[in-house]
């Protein structure tokens, strides 16, 4: 073992047991092909639509990567400074003081741990509405029912959750292709689309028409459909999760996080670009069953050309759903190796024969399954969570930087690092991070639409309200409060350990 896998496990606070399997390259196909910003964009364009039509599907999204992009920023420095598994839980751990630790690394962890089996379960929703939308078109005599969409969606969780824990040697190689059929699909989609559309809106029309139907101010719909955009940059963590499978965690996973926000970016407002300049009726397209077909349809009137395309982009979004159990799985996994969830050992498990925490992927995909017979009695509840998804891990990004804002000098409560902000540049990122995620921690409780029934209300609030008694009633009730303390055995060692590092460019090999 090298001295920087030696400071590695300490830092980690346990010894590796899952092979070192991910480069950097297959880590940002990794992380890319969960986040899939372009796709995501097609699940979020009839919100957008509402809120204020073509003129602010662009900008919205544009400036919710900015705000992603600084919080991830913040994240990054962390994750450089403590890279593990337990991705944020465990950096709240390192950073905050010793009588708060222990309870801000529980609220985080079960913030990212909810967050992601949230995320996992919209995603696996949006494919299954994506393919019965298609067959409701080609059937105009088919009306799918919610238990049909429902068993299409498990039939996906089922899928992916036996892909990732009985071949797990190939995830990489397998995210690796999607990550490559997303880029390419882009691209062809993009091309393609602009080549064969007989017509092109007007710059005035796709860029700034601000067609506002929410019933909400202007200031305040843009500011919704801002916070929804954020859906199309969720999960930029999913890199930290794969710590302890790729070599140099420390500096390969904060440029696998950085650079899939970059590659998001781009392939973003290119396909978005495409689809209005393309598109000729907005308003059939947020009314469509399959509003993704219906761009297409629009730009080609070719029936078989756009199927062709709508599958494409679908099983580009499977793609997501395979990336987001292993995710989720490793974050229960590492989670409950600190103790941090009920059943901890049974979930804490790594399978000797397939090396791979199987009983954390199969508790990921039972939870989403029981979850989404929800979508069955209310989808608009169900679909409520896509923001809640947002909120919790924006809530776990933002969290272990609180303490860093406290410190007069950030090299005391950080230890060498390869991807340092500095001094100015550090606290702009924290402080930025807290003020927005308290920001939105109050606008996903508002409805999209005003005037509100019960059938569109927003149930967000209801459910951080429930998960905060949750989760304290584990922290007080349930024991946690004695029996979880994550790897503080190693916080002498961890410190031993950094106070010899003079030159941590030397230590890395920078």
């Amino acid at each position: 073992m090298t001295a920087s896998d030696h400071h590695d496990e300490l830092i980690q606070g346990h010894v590796r047991e899952l092979p070192s399997q991910f480069s950097l390259l297959s880590l940002l196909a990794f992380a890319f092909s969960i986040m899939n910003s372009w796709v995501a964009f097609v699940s979020l364009l009839v919100t957008n639509l509402t809120l204020g039509g073509p003129g602010l599907c662009l900008w919205a999204t544009i400036v919710a990567c900015a705000a992603a992009t600084i919080i991830a920023m913040g994240l990054a420095e962390l994750v450089s400074a403590f890279p593990s598994s337990g991705g944020q839980y465990h950096c709240a751990l390192m950073v905050y003081p010793l009588r708060y630790r222990a309870a801000a690394a529980f609220a985080t962890g079960w913030l990212s741990v909810l967050g992601y089996l949230f995320t996992t379960a919209s995603s696996a929703i949006f494919v299954a509405e994506s393919i019965m939308g298609v067959a409701e078109i080609y059937y105009p005599a088919f009306a799918a029912q919610r238990w049909q969409i429902w068993c299409i969606y498990a039939l996906m969780l089922i899928l992916a959750t036996v892909a990732v824990t009985v071949w797990p040697s190939l995830v990489p190689r397998t995210q690796s292709s999607f990550f490559g059929a997303s880029v390419l699909g882009m691209l062809v989609i993009t091309i393609a689309v602009l080549a064969a559309s007989p017509t092109k809106q007007s710059a005035a029309v796709a860029l700034v028409n601000y067609d506002n139907s929410s019933g909400w101010p202007s200031g305040i719909s843009f500011m919704l459909a801002t916070g929804q955009s954020m859906w199309s940059f969720a999960c930029v963590d999913s890199a930290t999760h794969m710590a302890e499978e790729i070599p140099r965690p420390e500096k390969n996973v904060p440029l696998a996080m950085l650079l899939g926000m970059l590659i998001g970016l781009v392939t973003m407002v290119g396909f978005t670009l495409a689809m209005l300049f393309s598109a000729t009726d907005f308003d059939q397209i947020a009314t469509s069953a399959a509003p993704m077909y219906e761009c297409f349809i629009q730009a080609f009137d070719s029936p078989g050309a756009s199927l062709f395309l709508t599958i494409w982009v679908i099983i580009v979004y499977f793609g997501s759903c395979v990336g987001l159990i292993t995710t989720t799985g490793r974050l229960i996994w590492a989670f409950s190796r600190d103790n941090g969830l009920p059943f901890s050992s049974v979930f804490a498990t790594v399978n000797r024969q397939l090396l791979v925490p199987a009983n954390a992927n199969i508790a990921t995909c039972v939870f989403c399954l029981a979850y989404g017979c929800l979508y069955i009695g209310s989808p608009v509840a169900f679909n409520t969570f896509i923001s809640t998804a947002i909120l919790f891990l924006s809530l776990s990004y933002t969290v272990p930087q609180i303490p860093l804002l406290f410190h007069k000098n950030r090299d005391q409560c950080l230890p060498p690092r390869p991807f340092s902000l500095g001094r100015f540049l550090g606290p702009f990122c924290n402080l930025f991070s807290i003020a927005w995620v308290l920001l939105y921690a109050l606008l996903f409780s508002f409805p999209l639409v005003i005037p509100t029934t019960l059938a569109d209300m927003s149930y967000v609030s209801v459910v951080l309200v429930a998960s905060i008694v949750f989760v304290g009633s584990l922290w007080f009730l349930g024991g946690k409060r004695s029996s979880f303390t994550g790897p503080l055995q190693y916080m002498e060692a961890v410190h031993a350990d950094l106070c010899t590092i003079t030159n941590y460019k030397d230590y890395y090999g920078l």
